[in-house]
Protein backbone atom coordinates (compact mmCIF):
# COMPACT_ATOMS: atom_id res chain seq x y z
CA UNK A 1 0.00 0.00 0.00
CA UNK A 2 0.65 3.89 -0.15
CA UNK A 3 2.48 3.78 3.57
CA UNK A 4 4.30 0.73 3.10
CA UNK A 5 5.75 2.21 0.00
CA UNK A 6 6.71 5.68 0.99
CA UNK A 7 8.48 4.23 4.07
CA UNK A 8 10.36 1.91 1.67
CA UNK A 9 11.20 4.79 0.26
CA UNK A 10 12.05 6.53 3.23
CA UNK A 11 14.37 3.82 4.27
CA UNK A 12 16.13 3.76 0.67
CA UNK A 13 17.15 7.25 1.04
CA UNK A 14 18.64 6.19 4.93
CA UNK A 15 20.43 3.66 3.33
CA UNK A 16 22.05 5.49 0.35
CA UNK A 17 23.10 8.02 3.03
CA UNK A 18 25.03 5.27 4.90
CA UNK A 19 26.74 3.77 2.26
CA UNK A 20 27.55 7.44 1.56
CA UNK A 21 29.68 8.03 4.97
CA UNK A 22 30.89 4.83 4.32
CA UNK A 23 32.64 5.91 1.31
CA UNK A 24 33.50 9.14 2.20
CA UNK A 25 35.53 7.31 5.19
CA UNK A 26 37.32 4.92 2.46
CA UNK A 27 38.02 8.16 0.46
CA UNK A 28 39.54 9.94 3.54
CA UNK A 29 42.07 6.47 4.52
CA UNK A 30 43.11 6.96 0.52
CA UNK A 31 40.84 4.35 -1.62
CA UNK A 32 40.46 5.50 -4.90
CA UNK A 33 38.31 2.55 -6.11
CA UNK A 34 34.82 2.04 -4.18
CA UNK A 35 32.11 -0.84 -5.65
CA UNK A 36 28.93 -0.65 -3.91
CA UNK A 37 26.64 -4.01 -4.04
CA UNK A 38 23.06 -3.87 -3.32
CA UNK A 39 22.50 -6.92 -1.59
CA UNK A 40 19.34 -6.86 0.18
CA UNK A 41 16.18 -8.69 -0.73
CA UNK A 42 15.54 -7.61 -4.55
CA UNK A 43 18.43 -5.66 -4.42
CA UNK A 44 17.29 -2.14 -5.93
CA UNK A 45 17.86 -1.00 -2.97
CA UNK A 46 20.75 1.79 -3.02
CA UNK A 47 19.49 5.45 -4.77
CA UNK A 48 22.34 5.70 -7.61
CA UNK A 49 21.19 9.31 -8.34
CA UNK A 50 22.26 10.17 -4.31
CA UNK A 51 24.94 8.15 -4.30
CA UNK A 52 28.89 9.50 -4.32
CA UNK A 53 30.49 9.99 -7.41
CA UNK A 54 33.65 8.25 -6.29
CA UNK A 55 31.86 5.03 -6.15
CA UNK A 56 30.42 2.50 -8.49
CA UNK A 57 27.12 0.48 -7.84
CA UNK A 58 26.25 -3.24 -8.53
CA UNK A 59 22.44 -3.41 -8.53
CA UNK A 60 20.10 -6.10 -9.37
CA UNK A 61 18.62 -10.08 -8.82
CA UNK A 62 20.82 -12.42 -10.74
CA UNK A 63 24.62 -12.79 -9.87
CA UNK A 64 26.03 -16.53 -8.49
CA UNK A 65 27.72 -14.44 -5.75
CA UNK A 66 24.98 -12.80 -4.27
CA UNK A 67 26.26 -9.94 -1.53
CA UNK A 68 29.89 -10.91 -2.42
CA UNK A 69 29.38 -10.46 -6.57
CA UNK A 70 32.64 -8.61 -8.07
CA UNK A 71 34.90 -9.28 -5.15
CA UNK A 72 38.71 -10.84 -6.09
CA UNK A 73 42.03 -10.22 -4.89
CA UNK A 74 42.55 -6.78 -5.98
CA UNK A 75 40.32 -5.48 -3.64
CA UNK A 76 42.15 -3.88 -0.29
CA UNK A 77 39.47 -4.68 2.29
CA UNK A 78 35.70 -5.02 2.29
CA UNK A 79 32.96 -3.25 4.13
CA UNK A 80 29.70 -4.51 5.45
CA UNK A 81 27.38 -1.54 5.97
CA UNK A 82 23.53 -2.24 7.42
CA UNK A 83 23.94 -5.85 8.00
CA UNK A 84 22.06 -7.86 10.68
CA UNK A 85 22.62 -11.23 12.95
CA UNK A 86 22.30 -15.05 12.01
CA UNK A 87 19.09 -16.62 12.05
CA UNK A 88 17.82 -17.22 15.65
CA UNK A 89 19.51 -14.63 17.31
CA UNK A 90 17.98 -11.73 19.02
CA UNK A 91 18.76 -8.97 16.63
CA UNK A 92 16.88 -6.69 14.28
CA UNK A 93 15.48 -8.59 11.41
CA UNK A 94 18.22 -11.58 11.42
CA UNK A 95 18.22 -14.46 8.86
CA UNK A 96 20.34 -16.56 6.71
CA UNK A 97 20.44 -16.16 2.88
CA UNK A 98 16.50 -17.38 2.59
CA UNK A 99 13.52 -16.88 5.61
CA UNK A 100 13.23 -20.61 5.47
CA UNK A 101 17.27 -21.45 6.59
CA UNK A 102 17.08 -21.52 10.46
CA UNK A 103 20.83 -22.88 10.44
CA UNK A 104 24.04 -22.80 8.54
CA UNK A 105 26.89 -24.04 9.34
CA UNK A 106 30.76 -23.98 7.15
CA UNK A 107 32.20 -27.53 8.38
CA UNK A 108 31.07 -27.73 11.98
CA UNK A 109 31.07 -23.67 12.83
CA UNK A 110 27.66 -22.16 12.66
CA UNK A 111 27.47 -18.68 10.72
CA UNK A 112 25.16 -16.65 9.39
CA UNK A 113 25.41 -13.60 6.26
CA UNK A 114 28.44 -12.33 8.27
CA UNK A 115 30.31 -14.94 8.52
CA UNK A 116 29.57 -16.73 5.15
CA UNK A 117 30.81 -13.50 3.68
CA UNK A 118 34.36 -12.92 5.57
CA UNK A 119 35.11 -16.31 4.68
CA UNK A 120 34.57 -15.66 1.12
CA UNK A 121 36.31 -12.30 0.89
CA UNK A 122 39.12 -14.28 3.01
CA UNK A 123 39.58 -16.89 0.19
CA UNK A 124 40.61 -14.22 -2.30
CA UNK A 125 42.78 -13.15 1.16
CA UNK A 126 40.46 -9.54 1.64
CA UNK A 127 40.05 -8.60 5.13
CA UNK A 128 36.58 -7.91 5.79
CA UNK A 129 37.39 -5.02 8.04
CA UNK A 130 34.33 -3.01 9.23
CA UNK A 131 30.66 -4.09 10.09
CA UNK A 132 27.82 -1.29 11.00
CA UNK A 133 24.21 -2.69 12.25
CA UNK A 134 22.78 -3.21 15.48
CA UNK A 135 24.97 -4.34 18.92
CA UNK A 136 24.11 -7.64 18.10
CA UNK A 137 25.53 -8.05 14.64
CA UNK A 138 28.59 -5.91 16.63
CA UNK A 139 29.36 -8.85 18.95
CA UNK A 140 28.53 -11.67 16.30
CA UNK A 141 31.41 -10.22 14.39
CA UNK A 142 33.68 -9.45 16.90
CA UNK A 143 33.42 -13.00 17.94
CA UNK A 144 34.60 -14.34 14.75
CA UNK A 145 37.14 -11.09 13.66
CA UNK A 146 38.41 -9.55 17.03
CA UNK A 147 39.92 -6.47 15.58
CA UNK A 148 37.43 -5.85 13.26
CA UNK A 149 35.83 -2.10 13.72
CA UNK A 150 32.14 -2.03 14.13
CA UNK A 151 29.32 0.49 14.77
CA UNK A 152 26.03 -0.67 15.98
CA UNK A 153 23.73 2.32 15.09
CA UNK A 154 21.20 0.79 17.27
CA UNK A 155 19.90 -1.30 20.12
CA UNK A 156 17.81 -4.51 19.54
CA UNK A 157 15.18 -4.99 22.02
CA UNK A 158 13.34 -7.29 19.20
CA UNK A 159 13.10 -8.42 15.83
CA UNK A 160 11.60 -5.30 14.69
CA UNK A 161 11.89 -3.41 17.57
CA UNK A 162 15.25 -1.06 18.14
CA UNK A 163 16.61 1.88 19.67
CA UNK A 164 18.26 3.95 17.35
CA UNK A 165 20.81 6.48 16.79
CA UNK A 166 19.80 9.64 14.61
CA UNK A 167 21.15 9.86 11.42
CA UNK A 168 23.36 12.56 11.71
CA UNK A 169 24.90 10.67 14.43
CA UNK A 170 25.45 7.33 12.36
CA UNK A 171 26.75 8.83 9.35
CA UNK A 172 29.49 10.27 11.29
CA UNK A 173 30.44 7.20 13.51
CA UNK A 174 30.57 5.39 10.15
CA UNK A 175 32.68 7.56 8.33
CA UNK A 176 35.42 7.35 11.54
CA UNK A 177 34.52 3.91 11.64
CA UNK A 178 35.42 3.36 7.38
CA UNK A 179 38.72 5.17 7.84
CA UNK A 180 39.62 3.09 10.92
CA UNK A 181 39.23 0.12 9.53
CA UNK A 182 40.73 0.76 6.19
CA UNK A 183 44.02 2.36 8.24
CA UNK A 184 43.81 -0.52 10.85
CA UNK A 185 43.31 -3.30 7.70
CA UNK A 186 46.50 -5.02 7.91
CA UNK A 187 46.44 -5.99 11.74
CA UNK A 188 42.45 -6.99 11.01
CA UNK A 189 43.94 -9.24 8.24
CA UNK A 190 41.46 -11.88 6.60
CA UNK A 191 39.60 -15.19 7.95
CA UNK A 192 39.87 -18.47 6.14
CA UNK A 193 38.41 -21.59 6.13
CA UNK A 194 40.13 -25.07 5.09
CA UNK A 195 38.92 -26.75 2.75
CA UNK A 196 37.15 -28.99 1.96
CA UNK A 197 34.16 -26.60 3.00
CA UNK A 198 30.63 -28.90 3.73
CA UNK A 199 27.37 -26.25 3.58
CA UNK A 200 25.23 -27.22 5.70
CA UNK A 201 21.99 -25.59 5.95
CA UNK A 202 18.50 -26.77 8.41
CA UNK A 203 15.54 -25.45 6.24
CA UNK A 204 11.72 -24.92 7.92
CA UNK A 205 10.44 -26.62 5.29
CA UNK A 206 10.61 -30.38 4.29
CA UNK A 207 9.10 -29.41 1.07
CA UNK A 208 12.38 -27.10 0.10
CA UNK A 209 14.51 -29.84 1.33
CA UNK A 210 13.40 -32.58 -0.47
CA UNK A 211 13.50 -30.38 -4.07
CA UNK A 212 16.47 -29.28 -3.51
CA UNK A 213 18.28 -32.72 -2.70
CA UNK A 214 17.07 -33.37 -6.31
CA UNK A 215 19.95 -31.41 -7.54
CA UNK A 216 22.88 -33.59 -8.12
CA UNK A 217 25.66 -33.45 -5.11
CA UNK A 218 23.40 -32.05 -2.67
CA UNK A 219 22.74 -34.59 0.12
CA UNK A 220 19.80 -34.86 2.39
CA UNK A 221 20.38 -35.22 5.83
CA UNK A 222 17.55 -35.42 7.39
CA UNK A 223 14.06 -34.47 6.37
CA UNK A 224 14.43 -30.44 6.69
CA UNK A 225 18.57 -30.42 6.54
CA UNK A 226 20.40 -30.37 3.37
CA UNK A 227 24.36 -30.09 2.76
CA UNK A 228 26.64 -29.73 0.21
CA UNK A 229 30.63 -29.84 0.03
CA UNK A 230 33.14 -28.82 -1.90
CA UNK A 231 36.89 -28.73 -2.74
CA UNK A 232 36.82 -24.65 -3.02
CA UNK A 233 35.11 -22.14 -1.00
CA UNK A 234 33.92 -19.78 -4.08
CA UNK A 235 32.87 -22.46 -5.77
CA UNK A 236 30.80 -24.30 -3.04
CA UNK A 237 29.48 -20.66 -2.34
CA UNK A 238 28.11 -20.70 -6.06
CA UNK A 239 26.26 -24.01 -5.76
CA UNK A 240 24.66 -23.51 -2.10
CA UNK A 241 23.27 -20.27 -3.07
CA UNK A 242 21.61 -21.68 -6.27
CA UNK A 243 20.63 -24.61 -4.50
CA UNK A 244 18.38 -22.31 -1.96
CA UNK A 245 17.39 -20.01 -4.46
CA UNK A 246 16.33 -23.14 -7.17
CA UNK A 247 14.91 -25.11 -3.92
CA UNK A 248 12.99 -22.15 -2.50
CA UNK A 249 11.52 -21.21 -6.09
CA UNK A 250 10.24 -24.56 -6.92
CA UNK A 251 8.88 -26.03 -3.14
CA UNK A 252 5.03 -26.47 -3.67
CA UNK A 253 3.56 -23.69 -1.24
CA UNK A 254 1.70 -25.94 0.31
CA UNK A 255 5.08 -27.57 1.92
CA UNK A 256 6.55 -24.20 3.19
Amino acid sequence: DQARLGSYERFRRLMTQDINSAIDGAVEAGATEVLVNDSHYLKGNILIEELRDSAQLITGTERPYNMMQGLDGSFDAVLLVGYHGMAGSPGIATHNLIPQMLEFRANDLRIGEFGFSSYFAGYYNVPVVLVTGDDVIAREASGMIPKIETVAVKEAIDRFTAKCLTPGVTRKLITEGTKRALLNREAIGPIKIEPPITFTCRLSSSGIAAKASWIAGVKRENDTTISVTSSDYVDGTRTILAVLDLGWAVADDFFL
